[in-house]
Protein backbone atom coordinates (compact mmCIF):
# COMPACT_ATOMS: atom_id res chain seq x y z
CA UNK A 1 0.00 0.00 0.00
CA UNK A 2 0.78 3.49 -0.45
CA UNK A 3 2.40 5.07 2.73
CA UNK A 4 3.99 8.49 3.74
CA UNK A 5 7.34 8.76 3.71
CA UNK A 6 9.21 9.51 6.68
CA UNK A 7 12.22 12.14 7.09
CA UNK A 8 15.64 11.35 7.50
CA UNK A 9 18.17 12.35 10.42
CA UNK A 10 18.95 15.22 8.14
CA UNK A 11 15.59 16.49 7.09
CA UNK A 12 15.15 14.80 4.52
CA UNK A 13 12.63 13.46 2.81
CA UNK A 14 11.40 11.41 -0.57
CA UNK A 15 8.90 10.41 -2.48
CA UNK A 16 6.10 10.26 -5.61
CA UNK A 17 4.19 13.57 -5.72
CA UNK A 18 0.45 13.96 -6.06
CA UNK A 19 -1.46 16.83 -6.26
CA UNK A 20 -5.44 17.91 -6.10
CA UNK A 21 -5.72 20.66 -8.45
CA UNK A 22 -8.65 23.34 -7.52
CA UNK A 23 -12.23 22.11 -7.67
CA UNK A 24 -11.55 18.56 -8.15
CA UNK A 25 -11.99 15.65 -5.58
CA UNK A 26 -9.44 13.38 -6.70
CA UNK A 27 -5.77 13.10 -5.56
CA UNK A 28 -3.21 12.83 -8.66
CA UNK A 29 0.20 12.47 -10.03
CA UNK A 30 2.33 14.59 -12.45
CA UNK A 31 4.21 13.29 -15.85
CA UNK A 32 7.94 13.64 -16.17
CA UNK A 33 7.86 15.85 -19.40
CA UNK A 34 9.96 18.98 -18.50
CA UNK A 35 10.40 18.35 -14.88
CA UNK A 36 12.97 20.24 -13.46
CA UNK A 37 15.20 21.46 -10.12
CA UNK A 38 12.68 24.94 -10.74
CA UNK A 39 9.92 23.07 -10.66
CA UNK A 40 10.72 21.04 -7.55
CA UNK A 41 11.54 24.10 -5.61
CA UNK A 42 7.91 25.07 -5.91
CA UNK A 43 6.77 21.74 -4.97
CA UNK A 44 8.85 20.99 -1.94
CA UNK A 45 8.27 24.91 -1.11
CA UNK A 46 4.39 24.70 -0.80
CA UNK A 47 4.13 21.25 0.49
CA UNK A 48 6.58 23.22 3.27
CA UNK A 49 4.76 26.21 3.99
CA UNK A 50 1.11 23.60 4.49
CA UNK A 51 3.39 21.64 6.42
CA UNK A 52 4.83 25.00 8.61
CA UNK A 53 8.45 24.22 7.40
CA UNK A 54 11.33 26.05 5.70
CA UNK A 55 12.30 24.80 2.45
CA UNK A 56 16.24 24.13 2.45
CA UNK A 57 16.39 22.41 -0.76
CA UNK A 58 14.65 20.54 -3.30
CA UNK A 59 16.01 17.93 -6.10
CA UNK A 60 13.21 16.54 -8.97
CA UNK A 61 13.02 12.57 -9.23
CA UNK A 62 12.29 10.85 -12.32
CA UNK A 63 10.40 8.30 -12.66
CA UNK A 64 12.92 6.02 -12.82
CA UNK A 65 13.73 6.50 -9.82
CA UNK A 66 9.71 7.10 -8.71
CA UNK A 67 7.45 4.41 -7.25
CA UNK A 68 4.35 4.00 -9.65
CA UNK A 69 1.40 5.76 -8.60
CA UNK A 70 -2.28 3.93 -9.37
CA UNK A 71 -5.81 5.32 -9.58
CA UNK A 72 -7.83 7.17 -12.22
CA UNK A 73 -8.24 10.99 -12.46
CA UNK A 74 -11.26 12.11 -14.97
CA UNK A 75 -12.28 8.76 -15.40
CA UNK A 76 -9.10 7.46 -16.68
CA UNK A 77 -6.22 6.08 -15.44
CA UNK A 78 -3.03 8.32 -15.08
CA UNK A 79 -1.90 11.82 -13.90
CA UNK A 80 -3.09 14.90 -14.03
CA UNK A 81 -0.23 17.35 -15.51
CA UNK A 82 2.88 17.34 -17.70
CA UNK A 83 4.89 19.92 -19.24
CA UNK A 84 5.57 21.90 -15.80
CA UNK A 85 6.90 24.97 -16.08
CA UNK A 86 7.29 27.05 -13.12
CA UNK A 87 9.76 30.09 -12.93
CA UNK A 88 10.62 29.39 -9.24
CA UNK A 89 8.82 32.35 -7.96
CA UNK A 90 5.37 30.66 -8.06
CA UNK A 91 3.80 29.75 -4.21
CA UNK A 92 2.00 26.23 -5.66
CA UNK A 93 2.39 24.23 -8.63
CA UNK A 94 -0.82 25.22 -9.83
CA UNK A 95 0.67 28.40 -10.03
CA UNK A 96 3.04 27.25 -12.91
CA UNK A 97 2.05 26.79 -16.85
CA UNK A 98 1.17 23.13 -17.09
CA UNK A 99 -0.59 21.07 -19.64
CA UNK A 100 -3.72 18.52 -18.39
CA UNK A 101 -1.84 15.75 -19.84
CA UNK A 102 -3.63 12.77 -21.76
CA UNK A 103 -1.82 9.51 -20.76
CA UNK A 104 -2.86 6.83 -19.55
CA UNK A 105 -0.82 4.81 -16.97
CA UNK A 106 1.44 5.31 -14.12
CA UNK A 107 4.91 4.46 -15.38
CA UNK A 108 6.01 8.59 -16.04
CA UNK A 109 5.05 9.15 -12.33
CA UNK A 110 7.44 11.82 -10.83
CA UNK A 111 8.42 12.54 -7.53
CA UNK A 112 11.20 14.86 -5.77
CA UNK A 113 13.10 14.85 -2.51
CA UNK A 114 12.78 18.02 -0.46
CA UNK A 115 14.83 19.49 2.59
CA UNK A 116 13.05 21.07 5.38
CA UNK A 117 13.90 23.29 8.30
CA UNK A 118 11.83 23.86 11.69
CA UNK A 119 13.22 26.79 13.26
CA UNK A 120 15.80 29.60 12.45
CA UNK A 121 18.72 30.73 14.20
CA UNK A 122 17.96 33.04 17.49
CA UNK A 123 19.09 36.49 17.66
CA UNK A 124 22.60 37.50 17.53
CA UNK A 125 25.87 38.35 15.72
CA UNK A 126 26.64 36.39 12.59
CA UNK A 127 30.27 34.31 12.57
CA UNK A 128 32.23 34.19 9.40
CA UNK A 129 32.51 31.06 7.94
CA UNK A 130 36.26 30.06 6.55
CA UNK A 131 35.90 31.42 3.00
CA UNK A 132 32.89 34.23 2.75
CA UNK A 133 31.74 36.28 5.45
CA UNK A 134 29.24 39.38 5.79
CA UNK A 135 29.55 43.12 7.12
CA UNK A 136 27.62 45.80 7.96
CA UNK A 137 27.98 49.30 7.50
CA UNK A 138 29.99 49.78 10.73
CA UNK A 139 32.23 46.94 8.67
CA UNK A 140 31.51 44.24 11.76
CA UNK A 141 29.35 40.93 11.68
CA UNK A 142 25.67 41.92 11.09
CA UNK A 143 23.17 40.10 13.10
CA UNK A 144 20.53 37.88 12.91
CA UNK A 145 16.96 39.47 13.30
CA UNK A 146 14.07 37.44 14.91
CA UNK A 147 13.12 35.51 11.94
CA UNK A 148 16.54 34.19 11.14
CA UNK A 149 17.18 36.80 8.32
CA UNK A 150 21.23 38.46 7.93
CA UNK A 151 22.09 41.04 5.28
CA UNK A 152 25.01 42.65 4.53
CA UNK A 153 28.18 43.36 2.32
CA UNK A 154 29.55 39.76 0.68
CA UNK A 155 33.30 39.15 1.17
CA UNK A 156 35.27 36.07 0.01
CA UNK A 157 39.16 34.78 0.43
CA UNK A 158 39.38 32.83 -2.88
CA UNK A 159 41.21 29.36 -2.93
CA UNK A 160 45.17 30.18 -2.66
CA UNK A 161 44.67 33.48 -1.02
CA UNK A 162 45.10 35.02 2.50
CA UNK A 163 42.80 38.78 2.30
CA UNK A 164 39.36 39.02 2.54
CA UNK A 165 38.18 40.97 -0.57
CA UNK A 166 34.57 42.16 -1.75
CA UNK A 167 32.77 41.35 -5.00
CA UNK A 168 31.31 44.07 -7.31
CA UNK A 169 29.13 44.73 -10.00
CA UNK A 170 30.80 45.68 -12.84
CA UNK A 171 28.24 44.92 -15.30
CA UNK A 172 25.17 46.86 -13.29
CA UNK A 173 22.40 44.22 -12.13
CA UNK A 174 24.57 41.34 -12.91
CA UNK A 175 24.71 40.29 -9.57
CA UNK A 176 21.08 38.28 -8.56
CA UNK A 177 19.27 35.87 -6.65
CA UNK A 178 20.77 32.88 -8.22
CA UNK A 179 23.89 34.12 -7.43
CA UNK A 180 22.87 35.18 -3.99
CA UNK A 181 21.42 31.61 -3.33
CA UNK A 182 24.67 30.22 -3.81
CA UNK A 183 26.39 32.88 -1.42
CA UNK A 184 24.03 32.14 1.39
CA UNK A 185 24.58 28.55 0.90
CA UNK A 186 27.98 28.32 0.90
CA UNK A 187 28.13 30.42 3.93
CA UNK A 188 25.00 28.23 5.78
CA UNK A 189 26.86 25.12 4.54
CA UNK A 190 30.72 26.49 6.49
CA UNK A 191 28.52 28.09 9.69
CA UNK A 192 26.45 24.65 10.18
CA UNK A 193 22.93 25.84 8.99
CA UNK A 194 20.59 24.98 6.69
CA UNK A 195 20.01 27.81 3.89
CA UNK A 196 16.29 29.06 3.56
CA UNK A 197 15.85 31.70 1.24
CA UNK A 198 18.24 34.13 -0.69
CA UNK A 199 17.83 37.39 -1.54
CA UNK A 200 20.64 39.67 -3.63
CA UNK A 201 21.19 43.52 -2.79
CA UNK A 202 22.90 45.71 -5.28
CA UNK A 203 25.43 47.84 -5.39
CA UNK A 204 23.26 50.86 -4.28
CA UNK A 205 21.84 49.02 -1.20
CA UNK A 206 24.96 48.04 -0.28
CA UNK A 207 27.71 49.28 2.58
CA UNK A 208 30.69 50.46 0.61
CA UNK A 209 34.03 47.79 1.94
CA UNK A 210 37.93 48.90 1.20
CA UNK A 211 40.71 47.27 0.64
CA UNK A 212 40.91 44.15 -2.20
CA UNK A 213 38.18 43.25 -4.50
CA UNK A 214 38.41 39.57 -5.66
CA UNK A 215 35.53 38.97 -8.05
CA UNK A 216 33.23 40.82 -10.43
CA UNK A 217 29.85 39.83 -13.06
CA UNK A 218 29.11 36.66 -11.52
CA UNK A 219 26.71 33.82 -13.13
CA UNK A 220 25.57 31.43 -11.22
CA UNK A 221 23.22 28.39 -12.41
CA UNK A 222 21.85 28.78 -8.70
CA UNK A 223 22.35 24.95 -7.92
CA UNK A 224 26.58 25.36 -7.62
CA UNK A 225 27.60 24.58 -3.81
CA UNK A 226 30.27 27.72 -3.78
CA UNK A 227 30.65 31.07 -5.72
CA UNK A 228 34.17 29.61 -7.02
CA UNK A 229 32.43 27.52 -9.03
CA UNK A 230 30.16 29.67 -10.84
CA UNK A 231 31.42 31.76 -14.09
CA UNK A 232 32.77 35.11 -12.91
CA UNK A 233 35.12 37.65 -13.81
CA UNK A 234 38.01 38.33 -11.87
CA UNK A 235 40.17 41.68 -10.40
CA UNK A 236 40.07 44.42 -12.63
CA UNK A 237 42.30 47.42 -12.06
CA UNK A 238 39.44 50.25 -12.35
CA UNK A 239 37.21 48.88 -9.52
CA UNK A 240 35.01 51.42 -7.09
CA UNK A 241 33.77 50.44 -3.87
CA UNK A 242 30.34 52.08 -4.68
CA UNK A 243 30.06 48.59 -6.74
CA UNK A 244 30.40 46.35 -4.05
CA UNK A 245 27.24 44.45 -3.73
CA UNK A 246 25.44 42.18 -0.59
CA UNK A 247 23.11 39.52 0.17
CA UNK A 248 20.48 38.79 2.60
CA UNK A 249 20.06 35.05 3.55
CA UNK A 250 17.27 33.51 5.83
CA UNK A 251 18.84 30.53 7.57
CA UNK A 252 17.24 27.62 9.96
CA UNK A 253 19.08 25.86 12.46
CA UNK A 254 17.47 22.58 12.38
CA UNK A 255 15.83 19.77 10.76
CA UNK A 256 12.69 18.14 11.35
CA UNK A 257 13.10 15.10 13.44
CA UNK A 258 12.07 11.92 11.85
CA UNK A 259 8.49 11.27 11.68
Amino acid sequence: PDVRPTFDSEGRVSGRIEILPVGQTEWGTIEENNWDETDALVACSQLGEDLGFFTVSAVPMTSAETPDGSGSVGGRSGPWWNFMACSGAESSLEDCDNVLTSTTGHFWDIGVTCSFSESRPTVGQLADGSSVRLRNAENVSPTFDSGGSVSGRIEVIPSGETEWGTIFDNAIGLWDDNDAAVACRQLADELGYFSAEASAINDANTPDGSGSSWWRDFYCSGTENNLEACDHGDWVSDHHQYHDIGISCTFSSLSPSSR
